[in-house]
């Protein structure tokens, strides 16, 4: 048998007539406990979410790589061309690498050496950014040279010995370019300071359209005269093993 829907009286006197108003079915005694219930779930939702604390970002750090052993030392008494090259490739590296302008200049002061770095002491208190101890390092170091001595400079550069063919060629391009020589004038300028007149020779009886293609006639011929030698060297050392065998097998 199934049970009937009872009431419950809320005056406690065990009356449970219907026309009571003060009476309820049990229905409406489980839902009144539902409510709460989902009342009670609501309220505990809001005070967690209102207890939690905010998700903080993560920390981020920014790790400056140590190039500064790729920048050489200067110690002042580099000419006007070197202390040029010397603060352009601090403005290189600083401007790849997106160090900022204080690691900059920390760099700068750390490479100093000499005279140099008495030059900086002596204007410390002057030299607080980066970008003033460039103007002053340049004011100072790299003063406007001559447009006589730029070219007496690059005509006196010659293939040294032992150099590299390789090595001289882009410093006697580099000099030619500072004196704003065109492919024609440097290229005359690069074999006449070149050791081997046998290269000489050959690239004069060839055409060339820019540097690089002038680069690459000059290695071609480093390769095939290294290759010639060692093959002699070796034709040498096999004649003299054939005659110590003669003599000793007669």
């Amino acid at each position: 048998m199934e049970p009937t829907e009872g009431t419950a009286n809320l005056t406690g006197r065990g009356d449970t007539g219907s026309g009571n108003g003060d009476t309820f079915t049990t229905r409406d005694f489980l839902q009144v406990l539902q409510e709460n219930d989902r009342l009670l779930s609501t309220l505990l939702e809001r005070l967690t979410v209102a207890g939690a604390a905010p998700p903080q970002p993560a920390p981020t750090f920014q790790v400056i790589p140590d190039l500064s052993q790729n920048i050489s030392a200067f110690d002042g008494s580099e000419d006007a061309p070197s202390a040029r090259e010397w603060i352009d490739n601090i403005r290189r590296t600083s401007m790849l690498h997106e160090w900022p302008a204080a690691y900059t200049l920390e760099t700068a002061k750390a490479r100093l050496l000499g005279a140099a770095r008495d030059w900086y002491r002596s204007r410390s208190s002057q030299i607080t950014p980066w970008e003033e101890f460039e103007v002053r390092f340049r004011r100072t170091f790299v003063s406007q040279t001559l447009v006589a001595e730029r070219w007496r400079r690059m005509q006196e550069r010659v293939q040294q010995r032992n150099e590299s063919t390789t090595a001289y060629f882009h410093s006697k391009v580099r000099l030619c370019h500072e004196v704003n020589l065109d492919f024609i004038d440097t290229r005359e300028q690069v074999l006449t300071g070149l050791r081997s007149r046998e290269l000489c020779t050959m690239l004069l009886g060839r055409t060339h359209d820019d540097d690089d293609d002038l680069l690459h006639d000059i290695l071609e011929f480093e390769r095939i005269e290294r290759e010639r030698r060692e093959l002699l060297e070796h034709a040498t050392e096999a004649l003299r093993l054939y005659r110590a065998w003669s003599v000793a097998c007669p």
